[in-house]
């Protein structure tokens, strides 16, 4: 595992040793994503599903890992308040955070723990599972001058990411040069050949997605089947709630990091699979100051992802140094226009109070579900939990006076969907 992290295959690792690993994105996803996103009815679907822009948002994902500043944040982290404790206070990522740097779903119409599949849903969910098998011996045709010699196949089985791009979307080319069109493009997989005009085909592209991006696990354990049927929801156009989803899942691995270090006492290394491009976009929005130069975009429609103006860039100084400085922190970093970006509309352009007597509006709903404390679904390791959200603790982040929080409450796993 820690040969996966060290050569930096997988996105989010975060070790406790010496070599940590850059955050960038691999194994040719964002050739596939490129095709996905560029059909017309396969953005569509997308769109019905609410995951569009977060897809959108993941293609190029290439935040820096700073080992000095997650060192700091984890070192803050509290399991008991889920919140990064300081001296002037406490901070968290709250929904808001996850809304504006994901643009992942607050609501959803489906259930996952529902188990509600129609008769075609558990056919597509079979024919995934049932390729996993073939995934698992196939190779790359390619040898490292880029010259493609022939399908190749493994004698063991091991079920990869690399492997179920190479499947379900083409043979890429390592080192791709001036030949023939397979030099160049690639070779197409036996599941693109075979599904490429059904949903099937953009399910096995979700999975992908939803394992590598958003409940991410250990890199050697490959694309998760656990989340075959969220990806059958999304391809039916039914939206679920990702954004609660993600957020839970990312404190659950911060409380488990910390147990795990503890557990440790410095005997040995701990690797946690936390969101650490998330994180470190969050505490850069938050510390401005010694955070990365932003990248800076023409004025246009404003087509760009906020996350992005984070990607490939430096960090100016230690958050160490800041960290416990309150006049540092930005309390509402979103609401200001940024050129070039994407706006962000959580909030509507004027005060208003939010009436819980009918349908609310886009804006009405991510407010509410931002600010009220409720309890989070997380997804580890392929089972569902439950784990406490309760923003009141961290009101300065929304621009509010801080008072005294009430207790955080936990619901059981079923309740948290609704």
């Amino acid at each position: 595992m820690r040969l996966h992290i060290e050569r930096d295959l997988y996105p989010y690792a975060f070790p406790t040793h010496d070599s940590y690993a850059f955050t960038k994105n691999g194994g040719g996803f964002d050739t596939w994503a490129e095709e996905v996103l560029t059909n017309p009815s396969s953005k569509e679907v997308l769109k019905n599903a609410g995951v569009y822009g977060a897809i959108v948002a993941s293609v190029g994902l290439n935040v820096r890992s700073e080992p000095s500043w997650l060192s700091v944040a984890f070192s803050h982290w509290s399991s008991s308040s889920h919140t990064f404790v300081t001296r002037w206070g406490q901070l968290t990522p709250t929904l808001e955070d996850v809304c504006a740097l994901t643009s992942l779903p607050i609501l959803g119409v489906a259930d996952p723990l529902a188990n509600t599949s129609v008769p075609s849903h558990l056919k597509i969910v079979s024919i995934l599972k049932d390729s996993i098998s073939e995934v698992g011996f196939l190779l790359s045709g390619y040898d490292k001058g880029g010259v493609y010699r022939g399908p190749q196949r493994r004698e063991h089985c091991k079920n990869t990411f690399g492997r179920w791009l190479r499947y379900w979307f083409r043979d890429l080319n390592p080192s791709p040069a001036e030949g023939t069109e397979i030099e160049e493009n690639g070779v197409n997989g036996p599941g693109y050949e075979k599904y490429k005009h059904s949903s099937t085909y953009l399910v096995a592209f979700l999975a992908y997605w939803l394992s590598w991006y958003i409940l991410e696990g250990a890199p050697k354990d490959g694309v998760d089947p656990s989340v075959f049927d969220i990806a059958v929801y999304l391809v039916s156009g039914l939206s679920v709630a990702l954004r609660p989803l993600f957020l839970g899942t990312l404190y659950r691995r911060l409380d488990m990091y910390q147990v795990g270090a503890e557990k440790s006492k410095g005997r040995y290394d701990v690797i946690s699979f936390v969101s650490t491009s998330f994180l470190q976009m969050f505490l850069y929005e938050r510390f401005p100051r010694l955070a990365p130069e932003p990248t800076d975009f023409e004025p246009g429609e404003g087509r760009e992802r906020r996350a992005t103006r984070w990607y490939g860039t430096r960090i100016r100084g230690s958050l160490m140094d800041i960290f416990d400085d309150e006049s540092e922190f930005i309390a509402r970093p979103y609401i200001p226009p940024v050129i070039g970006v994407v706006p962000f509309r959580m909030y509507d352009s004027r005060d208003s109070e939010v009436a819980f007597d009918g349908r609310l509006s886009n804006a009405e709903a991510m407010t509410a579900c931002s600010f009220l404390s409720c309890s989070l679904p997380y997804f580890i390791r392929g089972a569902y939990g439950s784990t406490s959200y309760n923003p009141a603790r961290v009101a300065r982040q929304f621009g509010f006076d801080q008072g005294v929080p009430s207790p955080s409450v936990v619901l059981p796993v079923a309740d948290t969907f609704e």
